[in-house]
């Protein structure tokens, strides 16, 4: 289990000034700030731990902030998120709280947490309107089959990508997944999602399994992302279905299990065109190849051919 302590991080610059700068924006005073401690944050520098005596905040600096400052802050509402301290959206500024906990691997996940993880997903599914308005007026909606597609044909202009990526690039049996999904999701309402539920996003804490780093949340459909959440936990059959009765859908698993393998093959193709070094973490890759393997076992063992005949 990896455990979290502000002890084991890297620190980059005992306080980083820009840091500073941007964490004065949200309130807190330079003064007080004891040290500043980037965190591993996938697409380079722009989330930092910034310690005080008494607290300890993450700082998320990005582009365009307005879907993850709502989506971060209805989450929290619900348990399953940390709570935002203050954000500053025309900067492209979030301030939350730092959670000490443990960050699962995979594995760690499937064996202590999966119950724990269902329910947390069908917390935040329950989410389908923000103040009275449908979620899909709030926040940006997210097609997954869409991105899928985006990310199919970018990974084929990329030079030296690796090789654990090349089998699963040509599987034409997930196509027609994908139109038999696209068909059920159009009679499934719109929820919020956090986009990318995998190990690395979520903390075990005192409060329990909650995520972390809302980048990519948005409207979208539910048993996508439960999908997305256990692409690369080799889940048994028995265990698809246990899972499932957690989150409260005992008849969604062949769903689940077949949005998982175009999850899987998504993912893993989003790991491998990050070819920079430190553009992708350790844990990610690692989540990528386990997923990938699986995805290769499932066609091999005839799986797709089976849930198509499920996928009513």
């Amino acid at each position: 289990m990896t455990t979290i302590k502000t002890s084991d991080l890297e620190v980059i610059h005992d306080v980083d000034p820009q840091v500073l700068v941007q964490a004065e924006i949200l309130g807190i005073k330079p003064a007080d700030v004891l040290s500043t401690i980037v965190l591993d944050g996938g697409r380079g520098r722009r989330t930092w731990l910034v310690k005080l005596a008494t607290d300890s905040y993450v700082l998320r600096n990005r582009q365009f902030l307005g879907d993850e400052d709502v989506a971060t802050t209805v989450a929290a509402q619900k348990k399953v998120g940390p709570a935002v301290i203050a954000s500053n959206v025309a900067g492209g500024l979030l301030l939350t709280q730092w959670i000490d906990g443990q960050v699962p691997s995979g594995n760690e996940i499937r064996e202590h947490f999966l119950p724990e993880l269902a329910q947390a997903l069908a917390t935040l599914h329950s989410i389908t309107n923000i103040h009275g308005q449908p979620i899909t007026e709030v926040v940006s909606g997210i097609d997954p089959l869409m991105t899928r597609a985006d990310y199919l044909a970018s990974i084929k202009r990329v030079q030296n990508r690796p090789s654990w990526v090349e089998p699963i690039l040509e599987l034409d049996e997930l196509d027609a997944i994908g139109h038999r999904l696209a068909r059920i999701a159009g009679a499934q309402p719109m929820v919020l999602i956090h986009g990318d539920p995998v190990p690395g996003n979520i903390v075990v804490g005192p409060d329990g399994l909650k995520f972390v780093d809302f980048e990519f949340a948005g409207a979208g459909n539910a048993l996508y992302e439960v999908g997305h959440a256990v692409a690369g936990l080799h889940l048994s059959g028995d265990e698809m279905e246990d899972f499932a009765c957690h989150y409260g859908d005992a008849q969604a698993a062949p769903v689940i299990e077949a949005w998982s393998y175009l999850a899987a093959q998504a993912w893993a193709v989003w790991v491998a065109m990050g070819t920079a070094p430190g553009t992708q973490s350790p844990m990610w890759q690692e989540w990528a190849q386990h997923a990938t393997v699986r995805l290769m076992q499932a066609h091999q063992a005839g799986r797709f051919a089976h849930l198509m005949g499920d996928l009513v």
